[in-house]
């Protein structure tokens, strides 16, 4: 387990053949070769006791007021959203920060905050519940 920062270092210094790496749409791993698995559009993770839990959609605007449970400041999981709340002109409160998606949903799960993640992430979840973020931020999957 690591960040796709550090896949992409290992793939290169030639300590790791093959890795899955979650980026941001626009962005291209650099020194490694690379083929897009999927492409996805991150949902809102919320607890199924969250006043979101009902709603079918959401907007960016509407999550922006959230505390969020995000990837570490400077991280390529965590670079999606940045770069899709900026683009809006909108800022959020990150509360918590963990390198672990199963964290960030126990997290949610336990309504310490929200997180957006790919919808992939949440299957079989039963204490959170996935909301489609209609303007929200977007990640490429890759095979490096």
């Amino acid at each position: 387990m690591g960040s796709s920062d550090e896949f992409i270092a290992e793939i290169a210094a030639g300590a790791l053949d093959v890795a899955f790496l979650g980026l941001p749409e626009s962005a291209t791993p650099e020194g490694v070769s690379s083929r897009v698995l999927a492409r996805d559009r991150l949902v809102a993770a919320v607890s199924h006791t969250h006043p979101f839990a009902d709603r079918e959609r959401l907007t960016l605007a509407e999550v922006a007021h959230e505390s969020f449970i995000d990837f570490l400041a400077g991280s390529p999981g965590r670079a999606q959203s940045d770069i899709t709340f900026a683009g809006a002109g909108l800022t959020r409160e990150v509360r918590l920060e963990t390198m672990s998606a199963e964290l960030m949903l126990d997290l949610v799960a336990e309504n310490h905050g929200i997180a957006l993640l790919s919808p992939r992430v949440l299957v079989d979840r039963h204490e959170t519940r996935a909301i489609p973020v209609v303007d929200g931020p977007t990640r490429a999957e890759h095979l490096a």
